[in-house]
């Protein structure tokens, strides 16, 4: 398992609060398309990732930030470069290739049983050392934020930081 340095927590922590405080990230998706949702999180995810490398010095920090970013279904990039695992491919939704190898799953749902899936296929990533992380981004549809709220209870927080501490899954719930 990788290890986890200063910068990298740093750099989820910003990417986390980035995402859930970002004007075009989708509030509502129950009536969204996934390609629409996908969509908005490329242009948050691309935007997160220039201004980090503008922060790091890169002087053309915009081409930087896209030649790091894939994601599901983008044509005639990343596609070759997946392993079998059971006899079928692991694509996560989208991939940060720098300055962390991460993959990125996001799921939605009005029940908490997609989390153990995403937490599932974020294992995979992990296993099969394609990645290096794993951002698990859940969006709970519940109309009072039953699932986020769940976050506070002793169990889900022993859950939550066990997967980030023991196989670098980082759980984030919106």
């Amino acid at each position: 398992m990788k290890r986890k340095s200063k910068s990298l927590i740093k750099f989820f922590d910003e990417l986390k609060v980035f995402t859930e405080d970002h004007r075009r990230r989708p509030k509502d998706t129950r009536k969204k398309s996934e390609s629409d949702i996908q969509m908005a999180y490329q242009f948050i995810f691309l935007e997160y990732l220039k201004r980090h490398f503008q922060n790091a010095g890169y002087k053309d920090f915009d081409k930087k930030a896209n030649n790091v970013l894939y994601w599901e279904g983008q044509h005639g990039t990343n596609v070759d470069k997946h392993s079998e695992v059971f006899a079928s491919r692991n694509y996560p939704d989208f991939i940060i290739m720098e300055p962390y190898r991460i993959a990125v799953e996001y799921k939605q749902s009005e029940s908490g049983s997609l989390i153990k899936q995403g937490i599932g296929q974020a294992m995979m990533h992990i296993l099969n050392n394609e990645y290096d992380y794993v951002y698990l981004l859940f969006d709970d549809q519940t109309s009072n934020k039953l699932i986020k709220s769940a976050m506070q209870n002793e169990k889900e927080k022993l859950i939550a930081n066990r997967i980030w501490s023991d196989f670098n899954i980082c759980l984030h719930i919106l």
